[in-house]
């Protein structure tokens, strides 16, 4: 569950970047990109605090629209997170520029089901600050197919409030997308990965990015894309991260302080009906005094550890003995009015013998 984030103020240097100045680099697959998403997604809330971090790997799955079966396929996916070097070029407030690299995970494990994985400490700090890292919707990180999308997306987000992003030279910016030495000829670079990127992620994401080109002479030298937001995306409901977050039980989770990864994970694994039974047996313990530690640690142990509502037991038992008791009356009702109407025929069958 989340809990708040102690403040952060342990790189003043950090701290005072231009998101202009800091350009993070590393050689991903669509499916390993998407993946680092989403753990540092579930991650982000307790980034600076925890050691580990821990996901349901079918919740994970989830997030990334993967096929949770292919379990194998993903084991490989994680250890190629594991090799990958992230490198940081960032302007100093000296001027000078320093670089940076680091692994992307430094530790992973899978077994029964859940994943549990760590961040270096240097990296975490840089991945917590907005500067560095935006939140992606994950409507749009499942929407997307290929990394050069994904890494336009990426590198476009965190610019959509200032209007456009820095112009980033060809050799900057082959290395952002992992495709240093090829495309040599930016005809076939904007042909092959610029525009099907620019297409991708108009069609599928909450931002739209223009192309702008910077010329020296007549060969084009630098790159620079307008960003803003897709409104038609938005009315669409692409805000919203999925169907889950339109449901009751995710909003009262989110009331009570749940992460909106743990109420999903919650909501998957447990189900509508029995989440809320555990948050009424919550709400009516912490009513009359009975919870003596958190609301929210106590409301996580009866929903993992399956604690069970008497009150609403025994609310359930007697609508049901009331059910019956209903039904019951209304059989005897309805025996009564046939009991009744067979009086009646064998006093008019009585009368017509008579005559």
């Amino acid at each position: 569950m989340s809990r708040p984030i102690k403040k952060y103020n342990s790189d003043k240097q950090i701290l005072k970047k231009h998101v202009s100045a800091i350009h993070a680099v590393a050689d991903l697959s669509a499916l390993q990109r998407k993946l680092v998403n989403a753990l540092l997604y579930n991650a982000y809330d307790n980034l600076l605090t925890d050691r580990d971090h821990k996901i349901n790997t079918r919740i994970l799955c989830d997030m990334i629209g993967f096929d949770s079966k292919n379990i194998s396929y993903l084991k490989e996916a994680l250890v190629g997170i594991v090799e990958t070097v992230m490198q940081f070029d960032i302007m100093e407030d000296d001027g000078e520029q320093s670089w940076e690299a680091m692994s992307l995970l430094t530790y992973v494990k899978v077994k029964g089901g859940v994943c549990t994985y760590r961040y270096e400490q240097s990296l975490a700090e840089k991945l917590f600050h907005p500067d560095i890292y935006s939140k992606i919707n994950l409507s749009v990180l499942r929407n997307l197919r290929s990394s050069h999308a994904l890494v336009l997306y990426e590198n476009c987000l965190r610019y959509v409030g200032i209007g456009q992003t820095p112009v980033w030279d060809l050799a900057l910016f082959r290395k952002l997308m992992a495709v240093e030495g090829r495309y040599k000829e930016f005809k076939f670079l904007k042909r092959d990965v610029i525009i099907p990127a620019i297409t991708e992620v108009n069609k599928h994401s909450n931002i739209q990015v223009d192309l702008l080109t910077v010329r020296q002479g007549r060969s084009v030298a630098a790159l620079q894309f307008i960003v803003k937001s897709n409104p038609q995306l938005a009315l669409l409901g692409m805000e919203e991260e999925d169907e889950i977050s339109a449901s009751a039980a995710y909003q009262t989770l989110l009331k009570q302080g749940v992460s909106k990864t743990l109420a999903r994970s919650w909501l998957i694994e447990y189900g509508e009906d029995y989440v809320l039974d555990k948050v009424d047996l919550t709400l009516g313990q912490a009513a009359s005094g009975k919870i003596k530690s958190s609301k929210a640690g106590f409301l996580k142990s009866a929903i993992e550890q399956d604690f069970h509502n008497e009150n609403a037991a025994k609310q359930k038992q007697l609508e049901v003995v009331q059910t019956a008791r209903f039904e019951r009356e209304k059989l005897e009702r309805q025996l009564e009015d046939l009991k009744k109407r067979q009086r009646e025929v064998e006093v008019s069958y009585r009368r017509y013998s008579r005559k």
